[in-house]
């Protein structure tokens, strides 16, 4: 990402889907007023056909949705409600969380999966 700039979020959603929806027209109308484009990742609190997953994900390309991977919860993951959001066109690697930390320590850090990316370009 050499000589890119950007704005970079995280969230974390409500459990209510109406804040969550609410929050989710707050967040781009903050992003809309940036002169550059951006990236958020967090904990959405919802799947990713759900409205404001699909409102912040709009014009952006969820990079955990190729694999699909559950994040929570942590210690069994069943559903995927964290991912990273990039705008179109972007190339990113996933890269595996246990690449970096062991299950035992990830499982005692979080109730979620972490979704870590590499930026390339």
């Amino acid at each position: 990402m050499s000589g890119r700039t950007f704005t970079a979020g995280s969230l974390h959603l409500g459990l209510d889907a109406d804040e969550r929806r609410r929050h989710a027209d707050d967040i781009l109308r903050l992003l809309a007023g940036r002169d550059q484009p951006w990236v958020v990742a967090g904990d959405f609190n919802e799947k990713a056909d759900a409205p404001a997953w699909r409102t912040l994900a709009a014009g952006h390309e969820d990079v955990g949705a190729e694999h699909d991977q559950p994040t929570f919860p942590a210690s069994a993951p069943r559903r995927r409600i964290d991912t990273v959001l990039i705008p179109r066109g972007w190339k990113v690697s996933v890269v595996s969380p246990s690449d970096i930390v062991g299950e035992t320590d990830l499982i005692a850090a979080t109730d979620h999966r972490p979704v870590v990316v590499d930026v390339v370009g």
